[in-house]
């Protein structure tokens, strides 16, 4: 059992424990393209697809958890189950989905996608470390997301960049596009039209060709559009598709919409995949993933920390992360304090850490490859949630009749971002166009 492990208890799912990391990723993308130079993650071992000079796709499937997708096999969905059994190399009913990867912690967006979009380094290095974080050169806590002050009622998306934190100098690391250019390869990135232009998504998709699509059939219509043009190309291709997560943010991880579209969503791909032309299917593989999964948080479960003055008083700023992996960050010389207030208000719901701990056991990666501002982003307390536990600044108003959810009306029904196996286990599908 590794240090972190132990650190976090058996509840919950360590990154990195396995050796199947989101953060290898990238590297097996350039392993895959014969780019193998400059990654600071080994590459995933899979089970075919040797060699080199191969096109990659990379689908990223927001909140598809593993725990989910398999629970929607077993109930019949004959779209997902037709995708794999035509083109997964050695797919298994027993089986069909294989091994998972451990995604990031936290296990949100803004950190998963950032640790996809370079070069194999953990969060700890990139510096994003999750939804809202501390930037101590601004001096207050930020939405990394929207690129904008967390807690300003005024503030506009992009205020960030006006204000000196340019996204092209945001990332110390490599993007895996510029990495895998350096060596010859080109790479190109679908994003939702209204993001492509985004702070985020601009530094995230450093070095690549971005394309911005409306509605998945768009997506799918561009890609294989795409696939064409280019084929006989070495290259890569990065997918971004939203549509599940915001689904369960909403409804919860039960969403009744959840079933149809991934079905719906599953079955497109796989009429794209069969209708290209045998030159644009040669040496071209597919991978798919996810950067987390869900949990819902029922209003039961819920924590204010608006009614917690004892703690709040022990607070510098406000707090940052997210509602199931809090940062706090204590006023001079009261670090002691808010972490003993923290464990005897919230630790129940929440494993309570110190944030020193929590990095130097490598709970966002190698504690040896640290970005400069870590310790100041991660705070001096994190709460990762147990069950359905979250931590929201108030209670809000109380969820009208009819309304999808159990909790107040104006806050999700599903989230993630702490550490259990729903959160934290997300597929890894290959697919083998050539061998379809």
């Amino acid at each position: 059992m590794t240090e972190l492990q132990r650190l976090v208890g058996p509840e919950f799912v360590a990154p990195y424990a396995s050796g199947r990391s989101l953060t290898s990723v990238p590297s097996t993308v350039g392993h895959l393209l014969g780019a193998g130079e400059g990654w600071r993650s080994a590459p995933l071992t899979l089970p075919v697809l040797p060699g080199d000079g191969r096109r990659v796709v990379l689908l990223l499937v927001d909140g598809l958890g593993h725990h989910r997708l398999a629970d929607q096999l077993a109930r019949g969905d004959t779209g997902l189950a037709t995708l794999l059994e035509r083109h997964a190399p050695g797919w298994s009913r027993s089986e069909p989905l294989g091994e998972p990867l451990v995604t990031v912690a936290p296990s949100t967006t803004v950190v998963a996608t950032t640790v996809l979009a370079g070069n194999g380094a953990g969060p700890a290095e990139t510096g994003f470390l999750g939804y809202t974080q501390y930037l101590p050169r601004l001096g207050f806590v930020a939405n990394m997301l929207f690129w904008r002050p967390a807690w300003a009622a005024a503030a506009r998306g992009g205020d960030l960049e006006a204000w000196g934190l340019a996204p092209e100098a945001a990332l110390p690391t490599s993007t895996v596009y510029k990495l895998l250019a350096s060596q010859g390869v080109a790479s190109t990135a679908f994003y939702p039209h209204e993001i492509t232009r985004s702070p985020l998504s601009r530094m995230q998709t450093a070095g690549a060709r971005m394309h911005g699509y409306i509605g998945w059939v768009d997506l799918l219509t561009q890609l294989g559009e795409h696939l064409e043009a280019s084929a006989g190309e070495r290259g890569y291709t990065f997918a971004y598709f939203p549509d599940l997560d915001s689904l369960q943010h909403r409804d919860g991880p039960r969403s009744a919409s959840y079933a149809p579209l991934l079905d719906a969503f599953a079955s497109g791909l796989t009429r794209l995949l069969e209708g290209l032309s045998p030159a644009a299917r040669r040496d071209t593989v597919v991978l798919v993933t996810a950067d987390h999964g869900h949990r819902a948080v029922p209003a039961a479960e819920a924590a204010y920390l608006g009614e917690l003055t004892d703690l709040r008083r022990l607070l510098a700023r406000r707090e940052g992360g997210e509602p199931r992996h809090v940062y706090l960050y204590a006023r001079p010389g009261a670090a002691d304090d808010l972490h003993a207030a923290a464990v005897a208000r919230l630790g129940e719901s929440f494993l309570v850490l110190r944030g020193a701990q929590a990095l130097t056991a490598g709970l966002y990666g190698d504690p040896r490859h640290l970005h400069p501002e870590a310790s100041m982003r991660v705070g001096d307390v994190v709460l990762l949630a147990r069950g359905g536990a979250a931590l929201w600044e108030a209670e809000r108003v109380r969820a009208e009749p009819g309304r999808h959810g159990t909790g107040p009306a104006d806050l999700p029904a599903g989230m993630h971002g702490s550490l259990t196996p729903e959160e934290m286990l997300v597929p890894f599908l290959t697919l083998d166009l050539g061998a379809g």
